[in-house]
């Protein structure tokens, strides 16, 4: 009889702890760098499943949810960055489209001067 295999686990590092109990937290309790704290771990598990979408190959899921509302555009472009601009002309037309109309957009506000 075989030994029926075990899940993986996934290992939390000190940072992935600290926002799970900050998660367990009431909202109206959090400091506003716990609250800084909870958002960037947020925006962080976003791009791990775009990243991991590009990675399996379904660009067109990843660039739909990096573009999706709320989404940093700093996702569009780490995505752009992750597959290369040849991707586009595999994604549905309209998808394509609005990628490239976003990713002008980001270039012509001028982002970097901003900084």
């Amino acid at each position: 009889m075989s030994a029926k295999p075990q899940a993986p686990f996934k290992v939390l590092n000190d940072a992935q702890i600290h926002i799970n109990q900050l998660q367990k937290k009431p909202r109206e309790t959090l400091t506003p760098i716990d609250k800084k704290v909870l958002k960037a771990g947020m925006l962080s598990d976003n791009w791990d499943r775009i990243a991991k979408l590009a990675i399996q190959g379904d660009a067109s899921k990843a660039y739909s949810l990096a573009m999706s509302a709320g989404s940093d555009d700093l996702y569009l472009l780490r995505l752009f960055l992750l597959t290369g601009p040849t991707v586009l002309s595999e994604l549905p037309h309209e998808l394509a489209s609005k990628a490239l109309r976003r990713l002008n957009k980001i270039n012509r506000s001028n982002w970097l001067l901003q900084q």
